[in-house]
């Protein structure tokens, strides 16, 4: 969800998050850093890229020889104090995604452009690669709050869900947009045109929408429910049903950034920006209802910032960055 300098067109393009709320703190990649509440863990260099780990236990640094062609790159897999846990050196990997028990899948490009094909290279906690699949152009990623299984859609292809253990495939489902994963082993999957629910690679339910170009969602604590950020909107998808209860819309003129939610989705921040060159933050009710809010005016409005993290505690919050600008938005 934070903002990715592309060193290449295939790191820009794959769409792996890397920024995570975790209990009561978080973990975040973001202006040339890893932060977590505490400050900067570790200031990332000129051709170096970091991803977080869905609960913000882990992440993992991906550094480029600069020059090098294929590409040459060390993944380096740290815990969320700093601590380096283990090194994948010499690999040709142009992004990862990580786990929140230190495992990690390394994504490797066949080439530049929509026609390229992947390589994933799948290793356990301690860094043993345990196995490897090939698919084709990458999107969205994610490992299962388990660690269990981990998804990866292949544009306009299919989404293939893996076995963390061996990196056996264990089904396909349908290409999407984007999905998020809850507790039971069940995938949600977001597209354009429909929103579905599959557990053990069978169809719970799936449905049409009316949302305009969904593209971010994630699951609460009791898998009951789904928040799905759109392009100008929010949306609450009961997750028995398949059913969207509630809706939130950005003010005219904004685009939605980012989303999170605390564990049990009683409060929820959005982050919005203008083509003006203004950016704000919103803390919600469970009822889409604003409890606080924050505007800045930036320099040069960007399409992935402000990013929100809200952080469960004894007062939850709302951590906002913006370009140049960071707030706490409390309930």
């Amino acid at each position: 969800m934070a903002n990715i300098k592309p060193f290449i067109a295939v790191v820009s393009l794959l769409c792996f998050a890397v920024a995570a709320g975790a209990g009561d703190g978080y973990l975040i990649s973001v202006d040339g850093a890893v932060h977590s509440e505490e400050g900067t863990l570790k200031t990332l260099g000129e051709f170096e890229y970091a991803y977080v780990s869905p609960g913000g236990a882990y992440y993992v640094v991906l550094s480029f020889v600069e020059g090098a062609f294929p590409i040459k790159s060390t993944a380096r897999i740290y815990d969320k104090t700093g601590r380096l846990s283990y090194a994948v050196p010499n690999t040709g990997a142009s992004a990862a995604v990580v786990a929140d028990n230190g495992a990690c899948v390394l994504v490797t490009m066949s080439a530049d452009g929509p026609e390229a094909t992947a390589d994933l290279d799948f290793y356990d906690s301690s860094g043993v690669n345990v196995g490897s699949a090939a698919v084709g152009y990458p999107g969205d990623a994610m490992f299962s709050p388990s660690a269990d299984y981990a998804a990866v859609i292949s544009a306009g292809e299919a989404t293939y869900v893996f076995d963390a253990d061996d990196g056996d495939l264990l089904y396909e489902l349908p290409a999407s947009r984007t999905l998020a994963a809850d507790d039971n082993g069940s995938v949600l999957l977001v597209d354009p045109e429909f929103i579905a629910l599959y557990r053990d690679g069978f169809a719970e339910w799936s449905f049409g929408h009316d949302l305009y170009y969904p593209r971010m969602a994630q699951v609460n604590e009791g898998n009951t429910a789904a928040l799905v950020g759109c392009h100008h909107e929010v949306a609450l998808v009961d997750m028995e049903s398949g059913r969207i209860t509630e809706t939130w819309e950005a003010p005219d003129g904004f685009a939605v950034t980012d989303i999170d939610a605390s564990d049990d989705f009683s409060i929820i921040g959005v982050g919005v920006r203008s083509l003006d060159g203004v950016e704000a933050a919103y803390l919600l009710d469970d009822s889409f209802g604003v409890l606080k809010s924050k505007t800045e005016t930036v320099a040069k409005p960007s399409g992935a910032m402000p990013i929100v993290i809200v952080v469960d505690g004894v007062t939850p919050e709302a951590t906002v960055f913006g370009q140049g600008w960071r707030a706490t938005l409390e309930k």
